[in-house]
């Protein structure tokens, strides 16, 4: 099934079976049994070298579908050539992209591999009409119902990977958030944000503090509890050209 994937995008992964050096088989451990042992042949690797697999997306595509599926699985041990694979560096967007990852116990969990899951995101960010743009972007699962990380995001800027090109990051730059965002707290459906300066650019033009302020109001109410955001600055309403004594709701101007 793995090799028969029809998804937009995705590298055609070989047909499996025609690499297995070996039947697969059930190996026990120190106090876990259930683990399934799949040997390819060398061969493999250059295949899926010439197909843009990565090595650790393949074992992390191995590893939960089979885990996941069976619940007999209590774990993968995977041999290419011979040689098992007893550790992988990751590549990505996730916490702990470009740090190896190693297997000592001698096969692979599906849990390690759980920040290789990624959702899509909303945000928003400035396009040439001086007006926002919505774009989608790929995060890991874990973060993708924190506040902190979908701000993280924004402070960021466009990326090659969103869905929409040519936007303009709003902010002062992802280097500069932690000095700037005092606090966050979130109450009856509402979110508060306290920075310690202006995070917009212009304080003399109207449009680019509405971008400023609801680019984030509309990505931080794309979360399901949060249906208000208010922005404070050193605890106090900050002095722009908009109002900030009571919180925002979202805009649905904005596509």
């Amino acid at each position: 099934a793995l090799s028969e994937t029809e998804l937009f995008d995705i590298p055609d992964v070989p047909p499996l079976v025609d690499f297995l050096a070996e039947p697969l088989h059930l190996e026990s451990y120190p106090e876990t049994d259930g683990i399934l042992v799949i040997s390819f042949d060398k061969s493999l690797t250059e295949v899926l070298s010439e197909r843009g697999i990565l090595r650790s997306v393949f074992m992390a595509s191995i590893t939960m579908s089979l885990q996941g599926y069976f619940p007999w699985i209590h774990g993968v041990r995977c041999e290419i050539g011979g040689e098992p694979i007893l550790a992988i560096v990751p590549v990505g967007l996730f916490d702990g992209a470009n740090e190896a990852i190693a297997f000592d116990r001698g096969y692979m969990l599906w849990q390690d591999f759980s920040h290789f899951i990624l959702t899509d995101i909303r945000l928003y960010f400035e396009n040439d009409e001086n007006t926002l743009s919505e774009t989608s972007r790929y995060i890991p699962s874990d973060w993708a119902d924190h506040p902190m990380r979908l701000i993280e995001q924004l402070f960021s800027g466009p990326s090659y990977y969103d869905s929409h090109d040519g936007l303009h990051n709003l902010y002062l730059g992802p280097e500069t958030l932690n000095e700037t965002l005092v606090s966050m707290k979130a109450e009856n459906h509402e979110l508060t944000l306290d920075f310690n300066l202006g995070f917009w650019l212009n304080h003399n033009n109207l449009r680019a503090e509405q971008n400023a302020v609801y680019a984030m109001v509309n990505t931080l109410t794309s979360l399901n509890w949060c249906w208000r955001v208010r922005l404070t600055v050193s605890g106090e309403p900050p002095i722009g050209m908009l109002s900030y004594d009571t919180p925002f709701m979202r805009s649905m101007d904005y596509r």
